[in-house]
């Protein structure tokens, strides 16, 4: 849900997808209109602003460069291996076993 807000609307989904979607009928719609629409759908309201959206997000300890004691599986895993000499890369980030 990190992309439910307006500022990765207008700043990340419309680099990515630019800024229409052609359906097979030709028809194009906006990228903004797509999303503001499928947000308002998942949120049950107005699509938020980033400073709201952020404001309400639960802060958790192990964000703090993976210290404190609710740090999720995947990154104790990483940080094991972090001290037992594993180079950090990309391959070990996205282990997902």
């Amino acid at each position: 849900m990190l992309t439910h807000h307006d500022f990765f609307i207008k700043e990340v989904a419309e680099v990515i997808f630019g800024p229409e979607l052609v359906l097979s009928s030709g028809e194009r719609i906006p990228v903004k209109t797509v999303c503001a629409e499928h947000i308002a759908h998942d949120l049950g309201r107005d699509v938020p602003g980033a400073q709201e959206y952020l404001e309400h997000l639960a802060y958790h300890s192990w964000w703090n460069n993976g210290a404190g004691p609710d740090i999720p599986q995947s990154c104790r895993r990483i940080a094991e291996a972090r001290r037992a000499g594993a180079p950090a890369t990309r391959r070990l980030i996205y282990r997902f076993d």
